[in-house]
């Protein structure tokens, strides 16, 4: 008997939160507010982890774009003490891959901070 007024609190509490969910006013009931508090404090655990996932997966996208520009200025460093080095020279210079240097290079360029002279094959700013 516990567990069929338990299933017809949970129906009646779900039901009373699409309602209020679509704009109507529900008054409160007893059974079916305790019922709400029971699911609310169930989900609060799921809440609190999605919350931590979301934290931890922005501080690491934050620490990410923080790496990358600190290879881009070591980038910029390096090509005015040399502006003739090229990119696979970069890369081994920086200690990182060729596509990953590459890839600095590329915004570098995008943002306007370098560009490659034609006739004379140096970088300039």
């Amino acid at each position: 008997m516990e567990s069929l007024l338990e299933e017809e609190k949970l129906r009646r509490a779900e039901e009373i939160a699409r309602k209020r969910a679509a704009g109507y006013e529900v008054p409160a009931d007893p059974l079916t507010d305790e019922a709400m508090i029971a699911q609310t404090a169930a989900r609060l655990v799921e809440v609190q982890k999605a919350s931590m996932e979301l934290r931890s997966a922005h501080s690491n996208a934050s620490r990410r774009k923080e790496k990358g520009s600190l290879r881009e200025e070591e980038i910029l460093a390096l090509i005015k003490s040399n502006p003739d080095m090229d990119v696979p020279l970069l890369a081994e210079r920086l200690s990182v891959g060729l596509s990953m240097a590459y890839l600095l290079v590329g915004r570098l360029k995008k943002q306007g901070r370098i560009r490659r002279d034609r006739r004379s094959g140096k970088w300039m700013f």
